[in-house]
């Protein structure tokens, strides 16, 4: 009759193609070098955004002072004065015991804190 045949049994064992440990390290390294490169992505992508935002700061500073000298140019005594005129408005200057001077410590220079009371303000000193 039949004859079973014989198998060899060494050509069917199953073995692992890559040993557990080494694919574990192969699989940590992988991911490692992944976050590297996302890490370093993202700090250029920072390091872009900042130079950005410097750059538009120093052109904001910029722009500031050059909105402060038209400010002062238009706030000058001389100007306030040709305004005036130009829109035919006939006003004074206060008189030096109309104006009321707010100091930073809440105390004029020469006098006593007893002797007068002031509003006070913290910071520094209101400009005229």
């Amino acid at each position: 009759m039949f004859m079973a045949r014989k198998r060899n049994r060494r050509k069917n064992v199953r073995s692992n193609v890559v040993p557990v440990p080494l694919a574990v390290v192969l699989l940590g390294a992988v991911v490692f070098a992944l976050g590297y490169l996302w890490l370093g992505g993202r700090c250029e992508a920072l390091g872009r955004e900042i130079k950005a935002s410097e750059k538009r700061k120093l052109e904001l500073q910029r722009q500031t002072a050059v909105e402060e000298s038209k400010w002062s140019n238009l706030t000058t005594p001389q100007n306030m004065e040709r305004l005036l005129q130009t829109h035919r408005l006939a006003m004074t200057w206060p008189s030096e015991k109309s104006i009321v001077r707010i100091y930073e410590d809440g105390v004029p220079r020469g006098r006593t804190a007893a002797g007068a009371q002031y509003a006070q303000r913290k910071g520094t000193t209101a400009h005229d």
